[in-house]
């Protein structure tokens, strides 16, 4: 009685084993059919427009440049080209450099009007917010700043003096460097046209790309009656001072012989100019 009770309770035991074990086989293959469908989504070939060559910024694009590629669909994020719509790019330009084989995407070529979004928020990156400042005259460089510029931030402030009770002076500080130009006015890369590219334009309001954190320093600086300029940039110098000085008045007077003899020295080996404080 007692081995037949025993020898229940073990096959008991082996049926549920096999149970629970076909459970987890079954589970096992469901998750892996997802993967599978998950891979096959993201990598099955998908036809794209790609350029022939190294397409640098500001190229005319002609159709003998472009043509049709399979590339994994994770590569085709929105605001990809369609194959149809390719012949629509002959005769435009590149406002990004866009290297040969690559996806082409509207976001690249002058004009674009088709992304992901239909207003002017699908060309702020990611964690970055746009912001409008004040500009006008040699504030904006006379004019010349254009979108996707990159632009040095100035700002000139009155504040009381140190030394002088009751007395106000003009202090200017660099408060950011190296920032992305968005638009000139209501005018942006996809906007910009060819002939408005190459001719300086007017506007009194330049939008930048900042940081949320840098969003509240410009506010700042705004709201304390700074009047902020902007310093034009190369658009492959990436280079940043940490140690800018705060000038006023008696800065200028003190740094002045200085700051002229360093530059005829850098004038006369065409070099970098060095740091001059």
């Amino acid at each position: 009685m007692k081995q037949r009770f025993l020898l229940a309770i073990a096959v008991a035991m082996g049926l549920l084993a096999a149970f629970l074990t076909k459970l987890y086989l079954s589970d096992m293959e469901e998750g892996f059919k997802k993967r599978e469908a998950d891979l096959r989504g993201r990598y099955r070939p998908s036809e794209a427009v790609v350029f022939w060559n190294d397409m640098p910024q500001d190229s005319l694009i002609k159709k003998d440049d472009m043509g049709h590629s399979m590339v994994p669909a994770s590569a085709l994020r929105p605001g990809a080209v369609r194959v149809e719509d390719y012949e629509q790019l002959v005769g435009k330009r590149t406002v990004n450099y866009v290297a040969k084989g690559k996806v082409v995407f509207w976001s690249d070529i002058e004009g674009g009007e088709m992304t992901l979004h239909s207003g002017f928020s699908g060309e702020i990156t990611k964690g970055m917010r746009a912001h409008s400042i004040n500009v006008g005259g040699s504030a904006s460089v006379s004019g010349l700043v254009r979108p996707n510029d990159k632009v040095d931030v100035i700002g000139t402030f009155v504040l009381d003096s140190p030394d002088r009770p009751n007395e106000k002076e003009q202090v200017t500080l660099t408060v950011l460097q190296n920032v992305n130009v968005l638009a000139t006015g209501r005018e942006t890369s996809r906007s910009m046209s060819r002939i408005s590219a190459d001719r300086a334009s007017s506007y009194s309001m330049v939008t930048l790309e900042v940081t949320p954190r840098e969003v509240e320093t410009l506010v700042a600086c705004e709201q304390n009656r700074g009047k902020l300029t902007l310093a034009l940039r190369h658009p492959e110098d990436p280079n940043y001072e940490e140690e800018l000085p705060t000038v006023d008045f008696k800065f200028i007077r003190e740094t002045l012989s200085t700051l002229n003899k360093t530059r005829q020295q850098n004038n006369s080996r065409r070099s970098p100019p060095a740091t001059l404080w």
